[in-house]
């Protein structure tokens, strides 16, 4: 992933920012109708942008395991996938029900809009398409978890009206969270370590008016995209790490924290999905990621990557 990605990390403060006023008041309101279940925990859940790594055999996939296992293995490790595959190509419906059948009940797949959709014309234009993108997918049935809408970088908060056509089209069921990157989409607000970002309030209020939710992106060089604008009782967290950079592990630690800060007043559901250069090395950020979750008596799947693991760790961190 190269949006936001700095060559040096000198300077970057990590710091997640507050929670605005209105996010808190939208998650008590959602409390207040909809109490949680106290022996509801699964709600945080975990993934990748991919399955498909042949270079994790020996650590997330055992030595010898064929390609056409690697779905029902990541499954039962993780209980989602960020699917970066659906912006490239839409899968058949028999592709889809495969997928579904090697997913346990749990799993979720989260499926990227195409980019056809969302960076070839106006969002506006794409309204037909982005319906049967959502009707094609809603055949995962309850494997299905939030659409990834992903609006390109050069489209700046004038396009607003567009993004309501888009979203205006998509079938209610089809629960869709979207990922802002144009910084004018964002209010700084100015703060140790630089502007703090939050998402503009019209953006707020559209994704409020069609129960959409918002994508917070956690990377070194746009930490404007680090926002913490709640617009659904749902949220999506890119988490993009540095190599296993010594920052990366406590700040995965303080997503955490936020997380289930945030459940505590009235979230419903999270998605935490790791990002890595090339993605190497996501599966020691998922293991981390899953012992500080079972820690908290969250339930998440243990991960456990073997000795191949620790080696590929301490190889990355001497490098940076």
């Amino acid at each position: 992933m190269d949006f936001g990605r700095l060559a040096s990390l000198e300077g970057v403060s990590f710091e997640l920012p507050k929670l605005p006023d209105r996010s808190r008041a939208l998650l008590e309101a959602h409390a207040h109708e909809t109490p949680q279940s106290k022996g509801d925990r699964l709600w945080l859940r975990t993934g990748a942008p991919a399955w498909a790594r042949k270079d994790w055999v020996g650590r997330m996939y055992p030595r010898g395991l064929s390609d056409k296992q690697f779905l029902k293995t990541y499954a039962q490790r993780v209980d989602a996938i960020e699917l970066n595959a659906s912006y490239y190509r839409v899968p058949s419906a028999e592709v889809l029900d495969a997928w579904a059948a090697d997913a346990p009940a749990r799993f979720r797949f989260c499926p990227k809009l195409h980019q056809s959709i969302t960076h070839r014309r106006a969002l506006e234009e794409s309204a037909d398409e982005a319906l049967r993108f959502a009707r094609h997918f809603l055949r995962l049935g309850e494997k299905l978890g939030p659409g990834f809408l992903q609006l390109p970088p050069w489209l700046d908060a004038s396009g607003i009206d567009g993004l309501d056509a888009l979203l205006a089209a998509l079938p209610a069921e089809f629960r869709v969270a979207v990922e802002f990157r144009h910084p004018s989409w964002f209010e700084a607000h100015a703060g140790p370590g630089g502007p703090r970002g939050e998402l503009r309030e019209d953006a707020v209020r559209l994704l409020e008016k069609w129960g959409a939710g918002a994508v917070i992106t956690d990377v070194a060089g746009r930490r404007d995209a680090c926002h913490a604008s709640i617009t659904a009782p749902f949220v999506i967290v890119r988490f993009v790490g540095n190599g296993l950079h010594p920052t990366d592990l406590p700040r995965a630690d303080a997503w955490i924290e936020r997380l289930v800060a945030w459940r505590e007043i009235g979230l419903d559901e999270a998605y935490f999905f790791a990002h890595q250069p090339d993605d190497a090395l996501a599966p020691e950020m998922l293991a981390h990621v899953a012992r500080r979750c079972r820690d908290r008596g969250l339930d998440v799947p243990a991960i456990d990557l073997g000795p191949h693991a620790r080696v590929a760790t301490m190889k990355s961190r001497r490098r940076n």
